[in-house]
């Protein structure tokens, strides 16, 4: 006996299968939803250093670049190697962000953490003045 393979329904019978495989999966997922959250916080925490290098990287180019194409144009700069102008450029740029968080913690910083110990200090008003508003 032949059997008669319709198209259609096979593409139906495909897709119905489809949906009960992933359905069945999700259930699996969301049943063992710690185990699953565990996994995908330990695989963060293994490449948050290589993802926290790569963005320093990105942002470092920036100022890399601007050495290199506006600071090395200079006539007695202009005939260094290649080499000589990316070493001194990335000392430059080390300087540069290191010039940064030095300015950050000198002139940001304190002012972050008085406003923190500020509100700290006012959250009991804050919570006085609320319960007597309800």
């Amino acid at each position: 006996m032949k059997i008669n393979w319709n198209s259609k329904y096979t593409t139906i019978a495909v897709y119905s299968f489809i949906v009960a495989c992933a359905s069945i999966t999700f259930y699996l997922v969301a049943s063992e939803i710690k185990a699953f959250q565990l996994k995908i916080s330990q695989i963060t925490s293994t490449l948050m250093p290589f993802i926290i290098g790569f963005v320093m990287a990105y942002l470092f180019n920036f100022i890399l670049k601007f050495y290199e194409e506006r600071l090395f144009e200079f006539p007695s700069l202009k005939k260094s190697k290649r080499k000589v102008k990316r070493g001194i450029g990335l000392l430059l740029t080390y300087l540069t962000v290191a010039l940064f968080i030095y300015l950050f913690l000198i002139f940001v910083f304190p002012q972050l953490v008085s406003s923190i110990v500020g509100l700290a200090n006012d959250i009991p008003t804050y919570i006085s003045n609320i319960t007597s508003l309800v």
